[in-house]
């Protein structure tokens, strides 16, 4: 199913899906970062949207929609295959939330090319929300200096794709997974996801 929102992710980024105005799938990283898992400390809890402060895994994407006030939630896939995502437009960014079995797990935030087409699935987000972080801190511009002053060595790196994981089998088998990929040293595209099994 991921090579598919690939797919579906270029076309949109093309300009290719434009007159049809179809949903923009949040894209895929590069890389994952494998069964690895040198970081100690927690990352990928919570983000901020403005003074807006959800946490992974507890709201679904509905109560996200209600409280920003807009939106248009998609679907690719069926059963356990399934993403559900919302899409926003920020000033030379464009953000995804992605929802799993009923919760919001993964976030995306990523550069946006100036010729990347508008969407009506993409609806631009207001003002007060456009500050995106993930813990309070990393977002766009994060400086690779930073990132591992704050998370350690990354998991793997392959050019300039950092990949972060931690497993907190105490807390329910709690998988987190932080992915950027860095333009001049600093975050120019972010993958963050929480999954617990219990």
């Amino acid at each position: 199913m991921r090579a598919i929102l690939v797919i579906l992710s270029g076309l949109m980024l093309s300009g290719a899906a434009v007159a049809a105005d179809l949903p923009i799938a949040p894209p895929s990283p590069m890389i994952r970062s494998g069964a690895e898992a040198p970081n100690v400390v927690p990352f990928a809890q919570a983000f901020s949207l403005g003074s807006l402060n959800l946490a992974f895994e507890s709201q679904t994407l509905q109560e996200v929609r209600g409280r920003i006030g807009g939106g248009v939630i998609d679907r690719l896939g069926d059963s356990g295959d399934r993403i559900d995502w919302l899409c926003y437009d920020l000033p030379g960014a464009r953000l995804w939330l992605a929802e799993y079995q009923g919760k919001v797990r993964e976030l995306t935030l990523a550069v946006r090319p100036a010729k990347a087409p508008a969407s009506s699935h993409c609806p631009a987000l207001l003002a007060k929300f456009q500050s995106v972080r993930i813990d309070g801190a990393i977002t766009l511009g994060t400086s690779r200096a930073d990132l591992i002053q704050r998370l350690g060595q990354p998991a793997k790196q392959a050019g300039d794709w950092l990949a972060f994981h931690r497993e907190a089998p105490a807390k329910g088998d709690e998988d987190n997974e932080l992915i950027v990929r860095l333009e001049n040293g600093k975050v120019a595209a972010l993958w963050a996801k929480k999954v617990t099994s219990r």
